[in-house]
């Protein structure tokens, strides 16, 4: 489960910048990123306050109001090159009395940023403000205490759990929406990332209007995730054949995160890739996934490699255009990279040894 936090680190590298005479590039305690910085801003030794990329700041914070664009309230941090060299998120200095390590997230108002979903997608607008009469009870599966919500470390903050004699897989991050499936007790279950959902197909709904009181009874909004199985029935048969096994993976499309992140999927259609399976309250090995016979029919993400850890190789992967998927073109922006080790492993420091390398067209770009 990924972790969201801003923590104060330690400067523990500074070195010239090779294309600018008033810029330096600076490495943190903790984390595999480069930053630019002015000349002498930081020196070896220092605490500083690292907000990664993905993150959102306040721009009416003093700290953050450079940042500060139009109307808009709050800033998401990217990537950027400059004069040809990468700068990986935003480093300031650290408040006075700061400890290493100390999250400080909730201090300075920064909120993790989430891609907006198409409003064509899901429950749309309408359906999100009523998300919560239209969610169902998790499924009670024996032995399953709690079916886990889906959530991947950043390598570039755990990079250390790998060494160039794990053996791994890279699979495409499809830049989509998550959904969990499972067939349990006599029926199919169908749910997001966080909620499950009821099948709204031919469902009446009555709420309440939030500004006039006026009941109000009509027809219950779409469920992507569940539309999703009248062209994809592959996965309620797999399911269906294999109660209690709970499928995680990505539906995307155009009308899920945009034509950026299309996939070859432009028209409404939606598709599905299968990126994890729980069995018997465990997670399957990626090596058990492509090779266990049980698992054949599932369409699982697109392996880009299989062997030994290599972390130039993963970065290039990372920043090539997605081709993974038919259909793409060759403009189409790769999301980044799933790393997970050949067979499951668990660090003390991260837990699952499963992690996310998101790209800096991704984050440029998106």
């Amino acid at each position: 489960m990924s972790t969201h936090e801003v923590l104060v680190v330690e400067v523990i590298g500074v070195e010239k910048h090779p294309n600018a005479d008033l810029l330096e590039i600076v490495r943190i305690s903790g984390y595999d990123y480069s930053i630019i910085s002015k000349i002498s801003e930081f020196k070896v030794g220092d605490l500083a306050v690292f907000v990664e990329p993905d993150y959102m700041v306040p721009t009416d914070h003093p700290n953050f109001s450079f940042l500060k664009s139009g109307n808009r309230d709050k800033h998401r941090i990217t990537v950027r090159k400059l004069r040809g060299v990468w700068s990986e998120g935003l480093l300031f200095k650290a408040p006075e009395g700061a400890t290493k390590g100390a999250n400080v997230m909730d201090q300075f108002g920064i909120t993790r940023w989430e891609p907006p979903v198409s409003k064509a997608f899901g429950w749309g607008a309408e359906g999100a403000a009523l998300k919560s009469g239209l969610q169902d009870p998790e499924p009670v599966i024996p032995g399953v205490h709690t079916i886990p919500k889906y959530g991947l470390e950043n390598y570039k903050k755990f990079s250390a759990v790998l060494t160039e004699n794990d053996e791994v897989f890279y699979t495409t991050k499809i830049h989509g929406s998550s959904g969990r499936y499972v067939y349990w007790d006599g029926k199919m279950h169908c749910g997001s990332r966080t909620t499950w959902k009821k099948n709204t197909k031919g469902m009446k709904y009555s709420f309440t209007h939030p500004e006039t009181g006026e009941i109000i009874e009509k027809d219950a909004p779409a469920c992507s995730w569940w539309d999703l199985l009248d062209t994809n029935p592959w996965i309620e048969d797999w399911c269906k054949a294999n109660p209690g096994i709970i499928l995680y993976g990505e539906i995307f499309s155009s009308i899920v995160q945009g034509d950026l992140f299309h996939y070859g999927y432009k028209n409404g259609e939606l598709g599905f890739r299968v990126f994890d399976v729980l069995k018997d309250n465990a997670w399957v090995s990626f090596s058990e996934l492509v090779t266990n016979e049980l698992y054949k029919n599932l369409k699982l993400v697109p392996v880009l490699y299989h062997g030994l850890h290599n972390k130039e190789l993963l970065e290039t992967l990372a920043e090539e255009p997605e081709t993974s998927l038919p259909n793409c073109g060759d403009k189409h922006i790769r999301e980044g990279i799933v790393i997970k080790g050949s067979y499951e492993r668990w660090d003390e420091s991260v837990g699952r040894v499963a992690l996310k390398y998101v790209s800096r067209n991704y984050l440029m770009k998106s």
